[in-house]
Parts: structure tokens; sequence; C-alpha cells
């Protein structure tokens, strides 16, 4: 197997393609290999990686794992499912049904993803057009590779959260000295996700991006950690001079990430750009008056944009030292005032029409 493919510094999707190339050397008729991931957060299934021949029939994607029967059962068993003739599934009205039932795979094999220590991460699906394709002789081929896709799957979720765990723990080690903490990172992971999942055609966002959009979101404004107690919770408005010193967060909390990088360097170069993109610049407006650089439309990162929306929501639906909470009617016609002035009008609307999710998400993550 070629180990510059699975090397740490590539993506993870190129490290599945890679595995299902392997795959395909040894059992030619194997059409597919997807990764759902878990939030149990919300009890949802998540696309995430796939390695398809000709289309993939599910991405941008999620559903509710109680709302499935089949799978809940196969988590509980930690046993894998083989069904070598999907003929039993094709009239069912799930749409991830109808959409496997649309690509005439005839055989399907499910895989239950947990770690050492009974963590469970989700589920891999591989699936090929023949039935009777699992048989016991080709389940063994398969097993060191399936194998090794749970062991690249459970490293890219565990290294992609180290920098979440490092930020919380920053964030108590300063005695959650800034009130944007705790379930507003909660919100703000399920807000991007809204709007991410809601423009995902659009924007051409694959399930990769918007996966870890989720994950590293919450990252946005872990530079507070070095502004002044003083500015950070003043009950009131800040005046010019304080306000320039606010501002710096964006710079600093990409120095602490930089400094985090260097002692610690495991994250994938594109991990890492997002990473300093969501930190840096979700502050930049459309209009080129943002901070710290005063980007401006399409300069501006689309994760910074989407991370913009979300948080600008959930700070003006969340009380604070100088204010209280606003009424989601309220959040939502400020979002529609600095819509294309200030915020990208696409991601303004994804939030609004999702507004059941919203209420969802704000009543479930309750600040304390």
């Amino acid at each position: 197997m070629n180990k510059e493919n699975l090397s740490l510094e590539i993506s993870i999707q190129k490290k599945i393609s890679s595995i299902h190339e392997q795959i395909i050397n040894n059992l030619p008729e194997t059409s597919r290999i997807a990764v759902a991931l878990y939030d149990e957060d919300r009890d949802l299934l998540k696309t995430f990686i796939n390695s398809t021949v000709g289309e993939p029939p599910v991405t941008n994607y999620q559903y509710k794992l109680n709302d499935s029967y089949s799978l809940t059962q196969i988590k509980k068993s930690r046993k894998p499912r083989i069904v070598n003739d999907l003929d039993v599934y094709k009239n069912l009205n799930k749409e991830h049904s109808k959409k496997i039932a649309e690509k005439k795979y005839g055989s399907s094999f499910t895989y239950p993803i947990f770690d050492d220590i009974n963590k469970f991460y989700g589920f891999l699906f591989i699936n090929s057009e023949k039935k009777d394709f699992f048989t016991e002789n080709n389940l063994q081929i398969l097993d060191p590779y399936v194998q090794l896709l749970s062991i690249h799957i459970i490293k890219e979720v565990e290294i992609s959260k180290v920098l979440t765990a490092i930020l919380h723990s920053m964030l108590e080690i300063t005695h959650h000295r800034d009130p944007e903490t705790g379930a507003h990172l909660k919100r703000m992971s399920a807000y991007c996700h809204i709007i991410a999942m809601s423009t995902a055609e659009k924007y051409k966002l694959s399930d990769e991006f918007i996966e870890h959009l989720y994950l590293f979101s919450p990252m946005h404004d872990i530079g507070k950690v070095a502004i002044a107690d003083k500015i950070l919770l003043k009950e009131g408005p800040l005046t010019k001079e304080e306000f320039e010193l606010m501002k710096a967060h964006t710079i600093k909390g990409r120095e602490i990430i930089e400094g985090i990088i260097k002692n610690f360097p495991i994250f994938d170069g594109n991990n890492l750009k997002m990473i300093l993109n969501i930190i840096e610049f979700h502050h930049e407006t459309l209009d080129g008056k943002g901070y710290p650089k005063g980007l401006s439309d399409k300069k501006i990162p689309i994760e910074s944009k989407i991370t913009a929306v979300a948080d600008i929501f959930d700070a003006l639906t969340s009380e604070r030292p100088y204010k209280k909470a606003w009424s989601i009617d309220e959040a939502f016609a400020e979002l529609q005032k600095l819509k294309g002035i200030k915020l990208e009008p696409a991601f303004v609307d994804a939030l609004v029409k999702n507004r059941d999710e919203v209420e969802e998400i704000k009543n479930k993550f309750v600040d304390r």
C-alpha cells in the first residue's frame, strides 16, 4: 500500500480514496465506500467521506439515528450487517434508502465504528453492484481494509477535536472569563452546520468541509483569552481605544493556534487553513469595513462568512454583561439589515428558513 497516500499531511478524503483503489485491485466490484459520523449531541448521522465509482448516491445528508431501527440495532450489537440482496429494501420510503436503490447496488456491508474504549463514531458503508458479493472469502479480503479505514476515521475525528479540547481547557483555566463559552460553542457549531448544509449545493461544499466547519467553528474567539478583563467583561459600550484592543483577538487567536501547531504538528494543511481562516477572518464583512485586514466579498473565505452569520445571530440572541438577549424575530430582522452589506445573503437566508432547527438548538443548548 502506498504509504505516502496515507500520511498525516493529506486529507482524509485522499486516504479513503487510496484505500478504495487498493480494495478494487483485489475486489473490482467494490463500488462504494462511505462514512457517516455520529453527532451524539443531536442524535444525527451525517455523511462525511465517500469514494464511489460514478456519482455518489448520498451526500450533504443527515438523519436521526433513532429514526432507523436497523442502524440502531447495529450500534447496540456492535456487529456488522451484511445484506446480499438489496432488493429487500427497494420499497422503503426513507430518502437515503431510495437513493441507494436508484444506484441499483446489489449488496451492502455496514460496519459500526468503535474505538478500544467503546466510543461510537459512526458507520462505514461498503456497496457492490453485484448481489451476493459479501461472501466469506471476500469478507476475509476486506477485513484488514475495514480495520484500516476505521482507524483513519477515528484518528481524523480525534485529531480534529484536539484543538476544540484545548480551547475548552484554556477557557476553563481562565475561569470562564469570556461569557461566550459553554453552550455558545455548541450552538455555534450547530448553526454553522445548518447554514452549510442548506447551501452545500450552491457553493459545492463537500461533506468533509461541512464536518470540519462544524468541529472548528467554536474556535473562532479563542484569541479572547488574551484580552484584558476590563475590556472583555465591560458592562457598557467600549471606547474607541478599547475596541481596537478587542479587535486584536483575531490576530492573537491566530498566533495561539500557530503556537499550538508548532508544538503539535498533527494537522494537515487543509484543516489548518480552515481553522486559521475561521479565527482570523470571522469579523471581515462584504463591504470591506471589517477587521483585521478589511477583506471584502469574494476575498473572505467561505468558512469565515458562515461563522460570521452564526456568531452574530448567537450574540444577538444571548445575554451579555452589556445587553439583554434579543428574540429570534429581532435577531433575524437585524441579520436581514446586514444581508448583502456585511453578511453573505445566502447564509442569512439559510438560517432564517430553518427556524425550526434554530429554535431546537437554542432550546437544547441553554446558557447556565
